[in-house]
């Protein structure tokens, strides 16, 4: 089968008439879903946990406020419509590396729950759960991670990994003939549009801001948005049942990201690279110093694990029954480039 990149071409065409739930309205996957779906001229309704002016929605998208763990606050996002007539992708969630997090827990299961919950009341047709790589357990074998036939909470190292993967089987057990669900495993996400502004979009803007050339070892697999959303969308076109996908692209080490930006850019390749037996030591001070902080750590022991484990994901199946065929990690970072190099020059016009 000849690869070929994802765009809005390529993807199945949704049902027009079907009205798409997007949670997550605001996040980077949610946004980039329903951007596409507008394009294509659906209807769209998106969940916020709170209105963010300064993030862009696609015109005619509408925006319902409500709260995943207040499940009488989910009703308003179902108004009007009949049963077998909307289908919901469930992209919204709490990111923690924390060992113990207990918001990030009750987010993404108890959360997932509720609206799994709703979703049955009102006789929605597709139910689509984004989780995350992350709910996977590598065997070490150094063989492809593949989707597993149930997810393994026990292994988990994080809160994240663990409520994804708890949250990820309570999707696949709440299928059934009248409402068909899929369980979508994205790598890190990358690309243009993240306003958020996660990691990598962060370690992109502080590069090309002008920050020592510092790199760090390790890697991670990654997968850009626009890939991702394209395979969300026709995921929620299928039949009823349950499935599961890994959305990933490539593994990319940190340097290598770092090397494609120097090249964008015009400067000299990295030229130190901090060990991950510094990280190892880096981490837990990280960590107590954002806790005391009440900011959520971008390095935490458990990160710094799943740096050094170096999974590799196998998206087959993707790309033979979602047809996804994901644009290469430099088109990714090069774009995410220039997306923050655009919100640099707004913040400071000349």
């Amino acid at each position: 089968m000849e690869k070929q990149f994802r765009d809005k071409s390529y993807a199945a065409e949704p049902d027009r008439g079907m009205l798409t739930i997007v949670t997550g309205a605001y996040g980077f996957l949610g946004r980039e879903i329903m951007t596409q779906l507008r394009e294509r001229g659906c209807r769209v309704r998106g969940l916020a946990h709170t209105v963010k002016p300064d993030i862009p929605v696609p015109e005619g998208a509408d925006i319902i406020t409500g709260d995943l763990l207040d499940p009488g606050s989910l009703d308003p996002l179902f108004a009007g419509i009949k049963p077998q007539s909307s289908v919901i992708i469930h992209t919204a969630g709490r990111i923690s590396m924390r060992k113990r997090d207990a918001l990030c827990e009750r987010v993404n299961y108890l959360g997932t729950l509720n609206l799994i919950r709703a979703c049955k009341r009102y006789g929605v047709r597709r139910f689509i759960y984004v989780s995350s790589v992350d709910a996977l357990t590598p065997d070490g074998d150094d063989q492809a991670v593949k989707e597993p036939e149930r997810f393994d909470v026990s292994r988990s190292r994080t809160s994240y990994s663990r409520s994804k993967a708890a949250a990820s089987q309570l999707v696949l057990d709440s299928a059934s003939e009248e409402m068909g669900c899929t369980v979508l495993l994205p790598s890190a996400i990358i690309g243009p549009g993240d306003y958020n502004r996660g990691f990598i979009t962060r370690l992109i803007g502080l590069y090309l801001s002008g920050c020592p050339r510092i790199s760090i070892s390790g890697g991670y697999e990654f997968v850009d948005v626009r890939d991702a959303a394209s395979a969300a969308i026709t995921a929620s076109q299928k039949s009823a049942g349950a499935s599961c996908y890994i959305l990933s692209s490539e593994y990319a080490s940190f340097r290598r990201i770092l090397d494609i930006l120097a090249a964008y850019a015009g400067r000299k390749p990295s030229m130190i690279n901090v060990p991950l037996w510094a990280l190892d030591i880096a981490a837990p001070l990280v960590e107590a110093g954002c806790l005391v902080m009440h900011r959520e750590p971008l390095m935490t022991a458990g990160a710094v694990g799943i740096i050094r484990s170096r999974p590799v994901y196998d998206h087959n199946k993707a790309s033979l029954e979602l047809g996804f065929f994901p644009r290469p990690i430099e088109q990714s970072v090069v774009d995410t480039a220039e997306f923050v190099l655009a919100q640099l020059n707004k913040s400071c016009p000349a």
